[in-house]
């Protein structure tokens, strides 16, 4: 996937989700020369706008806009993710341990979707795992992030820290 690590690596449960959460930021890290990585856990293949291939063509092409390094679509099944299944806890893990990332973002926990709460579980549990010693995955060597921290999808919790993303806001729209 990539050879250097990245200073942030946001998670989407579904393609568009990092976008309406995390793009500002993505792209004033971007701007800043960061190296950001963007990661959907699955296709979106039940959403009811636009096809999973037109979704995951879209997806790309925000990348490209924010200006991130990479991004990456793990394929779990949407609308059944499972924070408690070792296979998705694996995939995940691996593409933490394969990408490096300094920061992770995953979405807040308490969220009207339930894809976007299981999400949020799934993440940090791999991330966790991840850093364990005695975790094997195919991707080689633990990896522990220096800070995972949540982003809002659906949700008007007060947030414990703001980026300033005024001057890169157009570039998110």
């Amino acid at each position: 996937m990539t050879d250097a690590p990245l200073d942030l690596l946001v998670f989407g449960p579904h393609p568009d989700d990092l976008e309406i959460g995390m793009a500002g930021t993505i792209a004033r890290y971007a701007a800043e020369g960061r190296r950001v990585g963007l990661c959907d856990l699955t296709r979106g293949e039940m959403g009811s706008n636009g096809s999973p291939e037109e979704r995951v063509a879209e997806a790309e092409a925000a990348r490209a806009v924010l200006g991130a390094a990479v991004r990456v679509n793990l394929g779990l099944p949407d609308g059944w993710l499972r924070p408690d299944d070792p296979e998705h806890v694996r995939i995940v893990a691996e593409c933490i341990r394969r990408l490096r990332p300094r920061t992770i973002a995953a979405p807040y926990w308490r969220d009207r979707h339930p894809d976007h709460v299981t999400a949020s579980r799934l993440v940090t549990h791999a991330a966790f795992k991840s850093g364990l010693r005695r975790y094997t995955t195919a991707a080689g060597e633990p990896w522990r992030a220096d800070w995972v921290c949540y982003y809002f999808i659906n949700n008007d919790t007060p947030p414990s820290f703001v980026v300033d993303v005024s001057a890169h806001y157009a570039r998110k729209r």
